[in-house]
């Protein structure tokens, strides 16, 4: 909660200030499973940033190098400036 509030919105409201009308948040995260939990990253990102007046419009999937990892890929969430 003290990361979201304190890093990821005020991050996301300022892309949303320095945005132009229509213009694209692009951003590159992915849940953290640690010790049997997991932490939903993308799904506190895609709630923040809608909240903050952006419209999600798809989420693409990166390959990565599986090397200590339980995916080959990353979610890439794109957003657009409502």
């Amino acid at each position: 909660e003290s990361w979201t509030e304190g890093f990821l919105r005020p991050i996301i409201r300022q892309a949303r200030t320095c945005l132009p009308a229509r213009g694209h948040l692009v951003l590159n995260v992915a849940d953290i499973h640690e010790r049997g939990k997991t932490i939903p990253i993308t799904a506190r990102v895609m709630s923040v940033a809608c909240a903050t007046g952006f419209v999600h419009l798809e989420t693409l999937l990166m390959p990565i190098a599986s090397i200590n990892r339980t995916s080959a890929s990353e979610p890439i969430l794109v957003f657009r400036v409502r």
